[in-house]
């Protein structure tokens, strides 16, 4: 009784229904696959030499095709025209299984294709086996060697290329994002300002240049009120939690905003608990984004996904 409630419980799926299945999880597959070729150099170098190994393989596909026909053609030759051995055709050997019809006969060719021939008891195996499984094989062998090291070269193109589709669509999303409704625009925003706050960073406020024009704390908190875009960027690239503290503390020590002890290490346990607050956010987004495809991925992690691979090479004029 339980194997027969067990069984009621399966779903009996059409066969066309099941290749539909099939097809649509490959297809998903490869498009995951030619996803990651925008991201990383060694995905676009499998994805090129895939597509590049398959449309080479087209032309070697159909002399296979007329190829393995003829010899079906010349089995069934064999089996109706020649007569049997004294044992009779085994029905395991190509003879055998080509008595039938020329489309089973096909069937048995082509199996020894994929796994050779089973034995020899004639002519017909023995070109078989010479033309077949010697010389078709180690064509397509050299055919996918030569298409795999054409498409080392092209690989770093496919790699560009796709990354700069991909950064287009990501506009195109964006575009579309902002006509929908303001309050999505708002919560992508928010996402797309959030950054990483390192722990230090080996910044020297009072001697490396631009970081000596910041002079007060208010500055440095809001460097694009006070300075232009260009330092105002590289001021904001280097916010850290050690920099904000020094920068309360300093800010103490004025005549201006002198503070109690009690005042001063609040204003440091804020500022950690912020420090600490953004980038849990961080983490959760990057998290809560992976499933996504990065939809909730803060702007500054998808930049760094999107130089992996990337040589920087920065050459000063007059250097």
């Amino acid at each position: 009784m339980e194997s027969n409630k067990a069984s009621c419980t399966c779903q009996m799926i059409e066969p066309n229904q099941r290749i539909i299945i099939m097809v649509t999880g490959i297809l998903l597959v490869m498009n995951i696959i030619f996803s990651l070729r925008s991201l990383f150099l060694p995905f676009a170098l499998f994805a090129t030499g895939l597509v590049n190994i398959a449309m080479t393989l087209i032309p070697f596909f159909i002399v296979s095709l007329l190829v393995l026909a003829a010899f079906a053609q010349a089995y069934r030759v064999d089996v109706n025209f020649q007569s049997p051995p004294t044992d009779g055709w085994g029905e395991d050997s190509m003879h055998g299984q080509c008595l039938d019809s020329f489309g089973s006969c096909f069937l048995a060719v082509l199996q020894g294709f994929f796994g050779g021939p089973d034995g020899t008891s004639g002519r017909t195996d023995i070109m078989f086996g010479i033309i077949v499984a010697i010389v078709l094989l180690n064509v397509v062998i050299a055919i996918v060697s030569d298409s795999w090291e054409d498409s080392k070269a092209k690989a770093s193109t496919a790699f560009w290329r796709s990354r700069v589709n991909w950064l287009a669509e990501s506009g195109w999303m964006q575009v579309k994002e902002s006509t929908l409704t303001k309050k999505k625009i708002g919560i992508f925003e928010w996402i797309d300002r959030l950054k990483w706050i390192p722990l230090n960073d080996n910044i020297s406020w009072s001697k490396d240049e631009p970081y000596t024009l910041v002079t007060s704390r208010k500055q440095y908190e809001d460097p694009w009120y006070f300075f232009d875009h260009d330092v105002a960027q590289l001021i904001s690239d280097a916010h850290a939690l050690e920099s904000s503290l020094y920068w309360i503390k300093k800010d103490s020590e004025s005549d201006k905003n002198k503070m109690g002890v009690f005042k001063l290490y609040t204003h440091l346990a804020v500022a950690m608990l912020r420090w600490f607050m953004n980038n849990f956010l961080y983490l959760i987004l990057i998290i809560i984004g992976t499933p996504t495809f990065g939809l909730l991925w803060p702007i500054e992690f998808r930049m760094l996904l999107v130089s992996v691979g990337m040589d920087y090479r920065i050459s000063a004029e007059g250097a």
